[in-house]
């Protein structure tokens, strides 16, 4: 089985495993992942008949004592193997910045408001081993004036012409 325990995996890697019949029947496994010695599980495929699974790590929930699991079943008859522990590392979480009186533009572009408009900002995130995240705090300024706010929700007065920079920051349960 790989992985083989120990390691600290941050690139994707393949997953290893070996499953047979005695009685020649075509046997499938699901493998599973957990992040926190298995607590809790996420299936990362289901009833293969191959021996070697892609895993992309950057795309999992991080965690010091991580475990792949392996049900091997010929349709009957199943068994249960584990992966010795491994680590992927814990990511921060990810947070954006709609205005919620606004249709939502993702990405990199700018928000924009007009002279005297109430701007209603409304962060959103995820964090991959917490879910949402504990909260955010919020900074906007624009080099002379600074407002600073905490919650999911910032309802800022009419601001001055000109370009304003908004921050928000969100933190996880081990700090990130």
């Amino acid at each position: 089985i790989f992985p083989a325990g120990g390691e600290t995996l941050t690139a994707p890697f393949t997953a290893k495993w070996s499953a047979s019949d005695p009685e020649g029947n075509t046997v499938s496994t699901t493998v599973r992942y957990s992040h926190d010695n298995g607590t809790s599980w996420r299936v990362l495929e289901v009833a293969t008949p191959l021996q070697s699974l892609k895993i992309d790590p950057s795309r999992l929930p991080g965690g010091q004592v991580c475990l792949l699991q392996f049900i091997a079943s010929d349709g009957i008859l199943s068994k249960v193997a584990l992966s010795a522990p491994f680590s992927i590392p814990t990511k921060a979480p990810e947070v954006y910045i709609v205005m919620r009186n606004r249709t939502p533009q993702y990405g990199l572009a700018p928000l924009r408001a007009s002279a005297g408009e109430l701007v209603k900002l409304e962060a959103r995130g995820f964090d991959a081993e917490d879910g949402l995240p504990k909260g955010y705090i919020w900074s906007v300024t624009n080099g002379f004036r600074t407002y600073n706010a905490t919650g999911d929700r910032f309802d800022l007065p009419p601001l001055q012409p000109g370009t304003w920079s908004i921050n928000v920051t969100a933190e996880d349960s081990d700090g990130q």
